[in-house]
């Protein structure tokens, strides 16, 4: 998370999931991949997320969450752009705040849409799902790049249903995208992860509506890596078969996609789907 004293921060980082992963094993991979990593240590983060009855900020990509930490409490305000290859990146601003409660004059003034400006002040937000998770941090240095890898377990729940989460994500703090994207390849070359895509957002929207992560009908490369992603999210399933369709049509081979059929992660093919996505764009790092 960006810090409170920046206005319009640029979030950026890159997701991997890693089901029924544990902080240790991230913690020998930090050590196996040689980053310099300073354990931070483990909270409970309970957040809630809002949104108007028809989905209006969803749809808008804009989310708004209060998120509190103890007796800590900050309302987070993002909005996502076009993923960059394998990069996520969002527009954030955070408040802190004395309650978990809106801050409602604060959201009025940012630059949001005008639809979401005016479902805020017409007093249309109302909570719609929430998620809860313990988050280890780890600061971790590479060259003159310092990054934050940050893993989160929980479950994103409605009132009806509910979704685990269990994944890394690796967030520039201060340096080079180029180090970032070479740190997080180095630490998931030793981990059964997949590149991720579907945000906690995304995901309590799937959740409310008890919906299976939207399909990609594309032949674009990366709609297909994105299809492919959310196949093995839990999500869909995850949908074993759906994910090896999709990564033997972008052209991994065969051997390497077996495991998936006994229901594993292989390791590398978190590497394999980022330097795939990035064949064009990172050339232009």
């Amino acid at each position: 998370m960006n810090p409170a004293v920046t206005p319009e921060a640029i979030e950026l980082e890159l997701k991997f999931g890693f089901p029924d992963g544990s902080a240790d094993e991230i913690e020998r991979a930090l050590v196996a991949a040689d980053l310099s990593a300073e354990s931070l240590g483990t909270q409970l983060l309970d957040n809630q997320y809002f949104d108007t009855r028809d989905g209006l900020l969803h749809h808008q990509n804009v989310a708004i969450r209060v998120r509190s930490i103890g007796a800590a409490h900050e309302m987070t305000v993002k909005i996502r752009a076009p993923d960059e290859g394998g990069l996520t990146r969002r527009q954030e601003w955070n408040v802190s705040i004395a309650t978990p409660h809106l801050a409602m004059d604060a959201l009025t003034e940012l630059p949001l849409p005008p639809d979401v400006l005016s479902a805020i002040s017409g007093h249309r937000l109302q909570p719609v799902f929430s998620n809860r998770f313990h988050r280890t941090d780890w600061r971790v240095t590479l060259a003159s790049t310092t990054m934050m890898v940050s893993f989160d377990q929980g479950l994103v729940s409605s009132a009806h249903t509910s979704s685990p989460v269990s994944e890394i994500e690796i967030e520039l703090l201060t340096g080079h995208i180029s180090e970032l994207i070479d740190a997080g390849l180095r630490l998931t070359d030793r981990l059964p992860v997949y590149l991720a895509v579907i945000s906690k957002a995304e995901r309590g929207d799937c959740v409310i509506r008890q919906q299976p992560p939207r399909s990609v009908q594309s032949s674009d490369a990366m709609d297909q890596l994105h299809a492919v992603s959310r196949a093995l999210d839990p999500l869909s399933g995850p949908d074993y078969a759906s994910a090896i369709r999709g990564l033997e049509a972008l052209g991994l081979s065969a051997s390497v996609c077996a495991p998936l059929n006994q229901g594993q992660i292989p390791i590398g093919l978190a590497r394999w789907m980022v330097e795939r996505s990035m064949e064009d764009w990172r050339d232009a790092l």
